[in-house]
């Protein structure tokens, strides 16, 4: 059931498929794919180098591999839980993309490290002791002319979408935590517009 608030500002930043946006920019066309997927988890696993080191290995579109710590480990060569990403590449799509963020399950992820030999990390455990693996399609937009329109901004993924590749997404974020902060709204005596 819609719910109506009244508000002296509205942010959209209600990620890729923003609705504020769609409100904006009705006749925009849908998001693009660029035929990768990334599986993500989350797993104890013992300290890695430092405890504090990121892990970057593949390269190739579509054939990476990245994990990194989101907690420090209890003792020097402990364990900790690490964020890891594989970047998979399906073949071409008969059927509509599923944006559901698909649960994989765990055969089908270690089908999908079984080529995969990294050093520093015991991958097929790292999928085991996953709690839960997702699929989230790699999609971006066209940029937009603007993002703002009176007393209307949008932020983030609703502004901006990017492939979240080299840590687009955050850095992209502490931009406009920063701009918005410094933000002002028009002043209705003074704004021509109004």
């Amino acid at each position: 059931m819609p719910v109506a608030e009244d508000a002296d500002v509205l942010i959209g930043s209600d990620g890729i498929d923003s609705a504020v946006r769609a409100q904006l920019y009705p006749s925009e066309s849908p998001a693009h794919f660029n035929g990768v997927h990334m599986w993500r988890g989350v797993a104890p696993h013992p300290h890695i180098l430092d405890g504090r080191s990121i892990v970057l290995a593949g390269g190739t579109h579509g054939a990476k591999f990245v994990a990194y710590p989101i907690e420090d480990p209890v003792a020097e060569g402990g364990e900790a839980l690490l964020n890891w990403v594989l970047e998979v590449r399906h073949g071409e799509r008969a059927a509509p993309l599923d944006r559901a963020n698909r649960r994989i399950p765990t055969p089908e992820a270690l089908a999908g490290v079984a080529d995969w030999s990294l050093p520093w990390v015991d991958l097929a455990k790292l999928v085991e002791r996953s709690t839960a693996i997702y699929e989230y399609p790699m999609l971006d937009r066209d940029p937009l002319p603007r993002w703002s329109f009176d007393r209307i901004t949008l932020l983030g993924d609703a502004a901006h979408p990017m492939f979240p590749m080299g840590m687009n997404g955050g850095s992209q974020s502490i931009v406009d935590a920063r701009v918005l902060a410094s933000w002002t709204v028009p002043d209705e005596t003074t704004d021509p517009a109004r």
